[in-house]
């Protein structure tokens, strides 16, 4: 007689793919309507599921990570992290973006993480955000309202210079690129450790300096009380910006005062007045090749 019905067996992480006479499972898959000549026995053939793990950077501020390919009850190390987030570290993969600790370590074993044919799994990197130094200091002449501290990636740092009398601030020097700062309060975005100095000059009441895009302007002088109209004053300017070059000097009135970057004037000549330091854009002359570099 024929076989009539067979049964539909089920089995988690597999695709039944019928009943087969022989335990390889040579030759083909019975049929309901095949005779049964004897007694046997017949052999369920199971197909294993596939399924794909995708990572997902979660914020990353570099690196690309490709799908990895799975087989229900086999053990595959997941993918070595490339992501990269700047003031983080990597903790390792949770199915959950906001999760602050991880399921799976880097680069971790991991078997039957779903059952389903063709499904997908998505992993997110974990990150802690890493403590920064920021170090704030002063030169002689002044003081600041805070001395740094442990700081996360993306924290904003705000801090005063306060001059002491007879001087004025100058600008901050940024230590990793030594770049100046103009602005009091600093406010700046904590990306790594990093110092901060506050620049102060001297300053002489009644007498005003100022500069150009391009540049800053202080004075110097013999002494800071008391001044006589023929004691003299030295006015300093200093490049703080790529791309402009100091030409002179004038006063209110649009008098040249002098081309060299640092002046002496006397009392008589400059009270009451405001000398600036003029700066000019270069103009540009490099090629595509040149500003590419």
């Amino acid at each position: 007689s024929a076989y009539g019905t067979l049964p539909i067996p089920t089995k988690t992480g597999y695709t039944f793919d019928g009943w087969y006479k022989s335990s390889d499972f040579s030759g083909s898959a019975v049929t309901s309507n095949d005779i049964v000549a004897e007694d046997h026995t017949l052999y369920a053939k199971w197909m294993v599921h596939t399924y794909y793990i995708e990572y997902n950077g979660n914020n990353a501020t570099s690196g690309i990570m490709s799908v990895s390919t799975h087989r229900y009850d086999t053990a595959k190390n997941l993918t070595t992290n490339t992501y990269i987030r700047m003031g983080y570290s990597f903790l390792g993969w949770s199915t959950s973006s906001t999760a602050t600790t991880a399921t799976y370590t880097n680069g971790q074993s991991v078997t039957n993480l779903t059952s389903t044919n063709g499904g997908m799994i998505v992993v997110y990197a974990v990150w802690q955000a890493n403590p920064y130094t920021i170090t704030i200091q002063a030169q002689s002449g002044g003081s600041v309202t805070s001395t740094g501290g442990k700081y996360a990636s993306g924290d904003i740092i705000s801090v005063g210079a306060m001059p002491e009398v007879g001087n004025a601030f100058l600008y901050w020097v940024r230590a990793s690129d030594n770049a100046q700062i103009m602005e009091n309060p600093l406010n700046q975005t904590v990306t790594g450790n990093e110092t901060y100095t506050a620049v102060f000059g001297a300053s002489v009441e009644g007498i005003f300096v100022t500069s150009t895009i391009g540049g800053i302007a202080y004075v110097i002088a013999d002494n800071y009380s008391n001044l006589a109209d023929t004691d003299t004053i030295t006015f300093v300017t200093k490049q703080i910006l790529q791309g402009y070059t100091f030409s002179h000097w004038i006063d209110m009135d649009g008098n040249n005062l002098g081309t060299e970057m640092s002046i002496r004037l006397t009392k008589s000549q400059v009270m009451d007045n405001l000398i600036t330091a003029v700066y000019v854009q270069n103009t540009n002359t490099n090629t595509n090749d040149d500003l590419n570099n």
